[in-house]
């Protein structure tokens, strides 16, 4: 069963936020196209549930206005079931010693389309719990010390969202927030920055999966999701599996999600979600369409003699919690 680590909710002393205009970040668009440059891929392959994308040292921009770190060495995997782990090497470019960073990442594709979107973080031993992030961060890396002037250290992430169907070529931070040995915590974010909805908690099921007569069921759909992190609603276009499609209405209506956030507000959104139901405990994720970039929510039997369903929102699967 999966467990995520996270960053818990406290803090000390804030100074103003800085805040990159949409013209200034038109600018920056501009320049960060001209700039992509061939990447260094240490591997790409598979297919549908299978698909698996290694950059390194792809151009990153920084879309707000200043930055605490310099991004000296990079690195990301994305996959077709959703999962976005990126790892960067930062530098502390300021004058005191850092004990908390945490960013989002945007990674595009040439077309500049958001690929996907990602948090990276890393804190000090004893200072895990010393600030508070707007948004869920999944995975902390946990330094051996506060990063001083001029060193180096690493920032990690294990993301849940819509899943890959191809490698991104360039990225950018779109808000960073650092908090400085002295107690003091500053963010930079770039106007309309955004991070999509988290489910809270996996459920674990106790009915069985709804019979499925091949290999397995997809059914493309929209799903709605409030700013208080409830379910407002599925819609599908299609008149197949209407009995499947009500039975993972039931389910999926039931659970609480992390809202969406644009410039730090919790906002009602809409995502992509295709969901998948298999008919065998050993899925063959490989026969998954990835013909469109969506958040795929699958069930499938239990490998236990009970005739019990097994749900997953990406790599997530029942039980994961990100409070």
């Amino acid at each position: 069963m999966l467990r995520l680590f996270f960053l818990l909710l406290s803090t000390l002393m804030f100074v103003p936020i800085s805040v990159v205009t949409a013209a200034e970040q038109e600018h920056s668009s501009a320049s960060e196209k001209a700039s992509t440059a061939p990447m260094r891929y240490a591997d790409e392959s598979g297919s549908g549930g299978n698909y698996y994308c290694r950059v390194s040292d792809m151009p990153i921009s920084w879309r707000t206005n200043g930055h605490p770190v310099q991004i000296a060495h990079s690195d990301a995997v994305f996959t077709g079931l959703g999962t976005t782990t990126p790892g960067l090497d930062v530098r502390n470019t300021q004058a005191a010693s850092i004990t908390n960073l945490a960013l989002v990442v945007e990674y595009v594709d040439e077309e500049g389309h958001t690929v996907a979107t990602a948090t990276a973080a890393g804190a000090a031993p004893g200072f895990e719990k010393a600030i508070r992030t707007p948004f869920p961060v999944e995975e902390v890396k946990a330094w051996k010390q506060p990063l001083d002037p001029g060193q180096t250290e690493r920032i990690d992430g294990f993301n849940a969202g819509a899943r890959t169907i191809t490698c991104p070529v360039a990225a950018r931070v779109t808000f960073a927030i650092v908090r400085f040995k002295s107690g003091t915590v500053q963010q930079y974010a770039s106007a309309g920055w955004r991070v999509g909805p988290l489910p809270r908690i996996v459920p674990e099921l106790i009915s069985a999966c709804p019979p499925v007569q091949s290999g397995l069921v997809e059914i493309p759909a929209k799903l709605r999701i409030s700013a208080a992190g409830d379910v407002l609603g599925i819609a599908a276009d299609t008149r197949n599996y209407l009995t499947v499609l009500g039975w993972i209405t039931a389910q999926v209506g039931q659970w609480k999600f992390h809202p969406a956030l644009i410039d730090g507000q919790p906002k009602d959104s809409e995502v992509d979600v295709e969901f998948v139901v298999h008919g065998s405990a050993e899925p063959n994720l490989s026969a998954i369409s990835s013909s469109a970039p969506a958040i795929l929510i699958q069930f499938f039997p239990a490998r236990d003699s009970a005739p019990r369903c097994v749900e997953s929102f990406a790599q997530l699967t029942e039980g994961a919690t990100i409070p």
